[in-house]
């Protein structure tokens, strides 16, 4: 199995890992949002709340699922790198999942693995 093939695998899992907790922790907002009476606070702070919970989720929405396509144009070799940095800032600013980072790294260091080894080991 050569370094891309790897690197994608752990960015798919890591873009999968990442989707399943930003749905889990929205559920978990859901629920807490509309069934817990907080008291003190004004209609409008709990406005600010759910206004914030709306763009939170969007945002681990589209980053995880930018993640998961990245994983698979990572294979593209002249687009390596870019998907790799992508992979890279949204698994880190998402959230943060370990195999999105290395597999991101991964997808950096490929080429020149590629010309300091065994050339036919990248494709």
């Amino acid at each position: 199995m050569n370094i891309v093939k790897i690197a994608s695998i752990l960015t798919l899992i890591g873009g999968i890992i990442e989707m399943l907790i930003a749905i889990i922790v929205a559920i978990i907002l859901i629920v807490l949002l509309f069934t817990v009476n907080i008291s003190g606070l004004t209609y409008q702070e709990h406005e600010v709340g759910v206004v914030i919970f709306i763009f939170w989720t969007l945002y681990m929405l589209v980053g995880n699922t930018l993640v998961i396509v990245a994983s698979q144009k990572m294979k593209n070799s002249e687009k390596r790198k870019k998907w790799s940095i992508i992979v890279i800032i949204f698994s880190v600013l998402g959230t943060g999942t370990i195999f999105g980072v290395i597999g991101g790294i991964l997808g950096l260091v490929a080429e020149d693995f590629k010309t300091k080894h065994n050339k036919n080991f990248i494709t």
